[in-house]
């Protein structure tokens, strides 16, 4: 898979804490279902914590990225909403509270992979 390709699966996927937020951890293929029929506007996060990797201030490769809305990503909400973001310096910010609801960064890393997976094979279906 090409970076542009793994790029153009997560972005149409949506952000995978607003989808933790509205539908709870639940099996990678259902959880690609829900993220299909409604994607949150996204941007793409690199992995900072990564075994064997770059270290925290370093970003990973393309393959070691999730996708995550402004607001999960670098604090950008709307008056009503505020969640925890995972960018320091971002409004906000608050790493730990962060892991704390949604697990670390490899843990969401490793779940976007089955439902990637999962959206490939659905897409494959529907075509």
């Amino acid at each position: 898979m090409t970076k542009q390709e793994w790029f153009d699966h997560l972005v149409g996927l949506g952000c995978i804490c607003c989808a933790l937020e509205r539908w709870g951890e639940c099996e990678p293929r259902v959880m690609a279902e829900q993220m299909l029929l409604d994607p949150v506007p996204t941007t793409i996060h690199h992995l900072k914590a990564i075994p064997d990797g770059p270290g925290m201030s370093q970003r990973s490769d393309w393959e070691y990225t999730i996708p995550l809305c402004p607001g999960h990503h670098e604090g950008i909400w709307t008056e009503e909403m505020r969640y925890p973001s995972i960018h320091q310096g971002a409004p906000g910010y608050t790493r730990p509270n962060f892991e704390r609801r949604y697990g670390e960064e490899i843990q969401l890393w490793e779940y976007v992979q089955k439902i990637v997976a999962w959206k490939i094979k659905l897409e494959s279906i529907i075509r």
